[in-house]
């Protein structure tokens, strides 16, 4: 696997979550 497909993946995955946990602490 290309490392920086990897890279954006998983910082596109960070992102998802953290907006998950905003809103449910909202």
């Amino acid at each position: 696997m290309d490392t920086v497909f990897f890279e954006a993946c998983f910082a596109n995955c960070l992102v998802k979550i953290v907006g998950a946990r905003r809103l449910i602490l909202k």
